[in-house]
C-alpha cells in the first residue's frame, strides 16, 4: 500500500500497488517487435480496469504503448520493474510476466542468478 496527497492540505488516500521486477534476455531488448508483444500483453490483461508500468532508469512509462516502451531504450539484461494497481492487479501482472517469459523476453532476475550459483557448484 501506499499513501498518495491529494491536491488539497492533509488529504491522502491509500493506493495498491503491485510491483514485479524482470530481467530483459532477449538479443535486442525491447525493440519493435519485441515492444509490441510487451504492450499487447499489457492492453490485452490489464484493459481499462487496471494501469500497468515500467519503472526504469527513473522513467516510470506505461506499459500498454508501444511509443513509451520504445522511449525508454531497453536493453539486453537490464532489469525492469513492471507496476500494476487496479482490479485484479495480482493475476494481471503474473499473465503479463508469463507472457514475456514464454516469449523469452524476459526471466525472473533472481531465477537466474540460481542457475549460475548451480553452475559455479557443479
Amino acid at each position: 500500500m501506499f499513501l498518495k496527497r491529494l491536491g488539497l492540505p492533509g488529504l491522502f488516500y491509500y493506493i495498491k500497488m503491485i510491483t514485479k521486477k524482470v530481467k530483459i534476455i532477449s538479443d535486442f531488448g525491447l525493440h519493435a517487435r519485441y515492444g509490441a508483444l510487451a504492450s499487447f500483453a499489457a492492453s490485452s490483461y490489464g484493459g481499462s480496469k487496471c494501469s500497468v508500468y515500467i519503472n526504469f532508469n527513473d522513467r516510470h512509462v506505461n506499459m500498454k504503448s508501444l511509443l513509451g516502451i520504445l522511449s525508454v531504450n531497453i536493453k539486453k539484461d537490464d532489469i525492469i520493474e513492471i507496476e500494476c494497481t487496479g482490479v485484479g492487479e495480482n493475476t494481471v501482472i503474473d499473465q503479463i510476466i508469463n507472457d514475456l517469459t514464454t516469449n523469452k523476453i524476459a526471466v525472473n532476475p533472481n531465477q537466474n542468478e540460481e542457475k549460475t550459483n548451480r553452475e559455479e557448484i557443479i
